[in-house]
């Protein structure tokens, strides 16, 4: 007998830190226990088109997983453009015109159900993982679900033949056993006839007293009655029961994958400059540059520096950052489509301008949550640490968790902007084509990457890994958000289908290989994306 197919099952989820790790694990779990579970982590690799992906997987899945968290109904019910809207819309479109309720069913991994789930899914029953760790049996329960081994009703009997008269069934008594015991068996005996005849004896005295009551009372009242109706038997009222549903009194108020959506190759028919960066282990020292101290609304102090006007190289040879890659990692874990995005490196002139010299901090994000400005992050732990946002031990390191939209509105708080990524570039590598903000060859010395420290550092370390204009931390710690939408470079014929919808995020993390932090890596992102290794810093023009 051949094997029955196993179920298919597509996960969708919020793009979080602690959601991501959880899922992954959840993930794994269910593929041990033979469901083909497709999963971003695993399945989406750069080059990949993110929607038709999402598209494929939810309509070729047997099942679709919704895991719900806060973070999930807060950006599935945004009007800003996420992977999880797009989610959004192509399970609901399944939802509603192919009535396909039972394929989609909702997880609760985090929070109440009315804080986790959006209004398009409030309604269905769920399943409650949201224990730390989750119930067994509720695993179980979702594991006879996908596997169709649920407990269903008993077969459907024929129906009654209502022409033959109902017979009276006699009453079955159960028999009584007694134990084969000659002592016993003789005493029980004993009694069995003992009652049978005191039986016999009160039915016949019974039987006789009420045939004389019949003679003397009964039988003129029998001849002397008239015939009436029998009175209509009453029958109870059947009242059904209510049945309250326990439905959560909040009302309305797709798995934004962490991974890059990186273009596929294609060849440039442009000519283009060739500029190669110069490599060198000791890359001419720039002057020190002015420094300007910016006073947010609230009167604290921020240090920003000057990065002066003039042309710098942007962008890079995809084959150089590729060679570059081979040098962190093998071979086969490199691939240079991950980098034709900075091709071509083209020549850009800009103006002087401010940048924090320093990514903002946990202390600054307060100034603006206090001034009813900034929204608070949306989570308040780091990676290994529970109370990161609100412990004054970290008060000086990168505020994380905060989405583009929330960065945008903190440095507009403070009359800035989020820097352009030719601003942030040119702060990064100067005007000599930095591979690193301070040149070549990466270390744990110089930057917080490749889990060197495993979580945030504060934003005034690493010393020795400043960029030319005294910048610190352009490379590792926390990625940072720019103002940009993601877009070709000029002279790039390459067509990805994220163009124009993601941002753009620079520098790496604390968690990155080295090759992300290179100075003109790019990585593109929805703008409500939000997690442990995401902060920002802010940029100014030079006031006349």
């Amino acid at each position: 007998m051949t094997e029955s197919k196993p179920p298919k099952v597509f996960i969708s989820y919020a793009w979080e830190e602690d959601t991501k790790n959880w899922t992954r694990e959840f993930a794994a779990r269910l593929r041990s226990d033979g469901v083909d579970t497709i999963l971003d982590q695993w399945h989406v690799i750069p080059g990949d088109s993110l929607p038709e992906f999402m598209e494929k997987s939810v309509s070729e899945s047997d099942f679709v997983l919704v895991i719900c968290t806060p973070a999930y109904k807060r950006k599935s019910e945004s009007e800003h453009p996420s992977g999880v809207v797009y989610e959004k819309g192509v399970i609901t479109g399944e939802l509603f015109v192919k009535r396909n309720q039972r394929k989609f069913i909702p997880i609760l991994q985090k929070g109440k159900w009315g804080n986790a789930a959006p209004s398009w899914i409030l309604a269905k029953t769920y399943i409650d993982l949201s224990d730390d760790p989750y119930s067994k049996n509720n695993y179980m329960d979702l594991l006879r679900t996908l596997y169709s081994e649920r407990e269903f009703a008993p077969p459907l009997g024929s129906k009654p033949d209502f022409s033959k008269p109902a017979t009276k069934q006699k009453k079955r008594i159960k028999p009584v056993f007694v134990k084969k015991n000659s002592h016993h068996l003789k005493k029980t005996n004993i009694f069995v006839e003992t009652i049978k005849t005191n039986v016999q004896k009160t039915v016949f005295g019974i039987v006789l007293i009420g045939f004389a009551s019949l003679v003397v009372f009964g039988l003129p009242s029998l001849f002397s009655q008239t015939e009436s109706a029998p009175e209509p038997t009453k029958t109870a009222e059947i009242i059904p029961s209510k049945i309250t549903l326990d439905q959560p009194s909040e009302t309305f108020t797709p798995l934004v994958p962490s991974k890059t959506s990186v273009p596929t190759r294609t060849p440039t028919n442009t000519t283009v400059p060739t500029l190669t960066p110069t490599k060198t282990s000791t890359p001419t020292p720039t002057p020190l540059p002015d420094a300007f101290s910016d006073i947010d609304p609230a009167g604290n102090p921020v240090s920003m520096r000057l990065v002066p006007e003039g042309e710098f190289i942007m962008g890079s040879n995809a084959d150089d950052a590729l060679a570059e890659c081979k040098k962190n990692r093998d071979d086969q874990y490199c691939d240079i489509n991950w980098f034709t995005n900075e091709e071509p490196p083209h020549i850009v002139d800009i103006d002087s301008f401010y940048i924090d010299q320093y990514e903002v901090t946990n202390t600054l994000y307060k100034a603006c949550v206090e001034a009813s400005v900034c929204k608070a992050p949306n989570e308040i732990a780091s990676y290994t640490r529970p109370n990161y946002y609100w412990e004054p031990q970290f008060n000086n390191y990168p505020v994380i968790n905060v989405d583009w939209f929330q960065a945008k509105a903190y440095c507009e708080w403070r009359g800035a902007d989020l820097p352009s990524e030719a601003q942030w570039e040119k702060a990064a590598r100067g005007t000599d084509a930095r591979i690193y903000p301070w040149g070549d060859g990466i270390s744990c010395g110089k930057v917080n990457y490749d889990g060197c420290a495993g979580d945030t550092k504060a934003v005034d370390s690493y010393e020795s890994g400043k960029s030319p204009y005294g910048i610190y931390n352009m490379s590792g710690n926390v990625w940072e958000w720019v103002d940009d939408w993601y877009s070709a470079y000029p002279g790039n014929t390459t067509i990805d289908s994220r163009y124009g919808i993601d941002k753009v995020k620079r520098g790496g993390s604390f968690g990155i290989v080295g090759d992300y932090s290179l100075s003109s890596f790019r990585l593109s992102f929805f703008p409500d994306h939000d997690g442990s290794n995401t902060g920002f810093r802010c940029a100014r023009d030079v006031t006349p």
